[in-house]
């Protein structure tokens, strides 16, 4: 099926305008691959034509274009070392933090995919809580993507064992889930710390209520420079007072610098908000 530059060009721009993924030229592949059977199921003319109805009002169209374009590429403990600042830095101040408001710690792991990320932060708090002689703290975590189909798979917490293989380690499969049909399941204790909500990280109004940790990784890459700006923005407005922010490894704040202050712990890079300074008059 033909796919010319120009249709390309078009269908990219309602790609960006959709979900701000930025679709270079080199793409055209990956956008004919996977838009090629929606073409095909709905009996539509070509790439043409669906460019041509992504410009009307049919919501449906739009939410299957935009889950056949995005990638839910993830694992448990993707790359680690987050993680392990996680567990040995922030969440122990975190809990100092909590302890003296009282405060319930709120976590947010944006453009969460299939949950793998949520899951793997609620085993190290479940670990955390279950500790011998500590007090338990109280935490949430919110899990957000655009796509509900992925989110639907999430919410389930169920994994094959490919999946489960992939970041778990013997003694999370023994603590942490349970054998059923197809595969894997997580416990209820793991699954209740977390809750999924579909959101587009485009949507200019944040998940409510504001978080102390934000968690985005690997997906600001996709994104053109403003758009990177405007989401990022967003994740300032939504965390507290000196928050901290968690993206992937070959992402970075450089066009954002003066709103947030970097800290390397380990092999992680830890992004704070960065308090404004009010303007002395006079």
């Amino acid at each position: 099926m033909d796919l010319s530059q120009a249709v390309f060009e078009e269908l990219a721009d309602r790609i960006r305008q959709l979900c701000g993924l930025e679709l270079g030229p080199h793409k055209i592949y990956l956008v004919r691959n996977r838009l090629e059977p929606i073409i095909r199921q709905r009996g539509l003319a070509g790439f043409e034509d669906l460019a041509r109805r992504l410009a009307t009002s049919d919501l449906t169209l739009r939410r299957e274009v935009v889950e056949a374009i995005t990638t839910h590429e993830t694992s448990f403990f993707r790359d680690r070392h987050p993680f392990e600042t996680f567990r040995t830095v922030l969440l122990p101040q975190l809990t100092a933090d909590s302890q003296r408001t009282g405060r319930t710690i709120r976590i947010w792991s944006a453009a969460c995919s299939t949950g793998q990320e949520p899951y793997s932060l609620a085993m190290l708090v479940r670990e955390w809580n279950t500790r011998p002689n500590q007090q338990a703290v109280s935490v949430t975590i919110l899990a957000t993507d655009i796509s509900p189909v992925a989110l639907a798979r999430a919410e389930k917490g169920e994994y094959t064992e490919w999946e489960a293989a992939r970041g778990l380690t013997p003694n999370h499969t023994r603590n942490y889930l349970q054998p059923c049909e197809g595969g894997l399941r997580f416990t209820p204790e793991v699954r209740r710390l977390v809750q999924f909500r579909t959101h587009n990280l485009l949507d200019p109004v944040p998940p409510p209520g504001v978080f102390d940790l934000i968690l985005c990784r690997n997906v600001l890459i996709y994104f053109d420079e403003p758009t990177r700006s405007r989401v990022l923005s967003r994740f300032h407005d939504a965390l507290l007072d000196h928050g901290s922010l968690l993206l992937g490894a070959a992402e970075n704040l450089l066009s954002a610098e003066r709103s947030w202050r970097s800290e390397t712990i380990g092999s992680t890079l830890v992004y704070r908000k960065r308090l404004e300074v009010p303007t002395r008059v006079g």
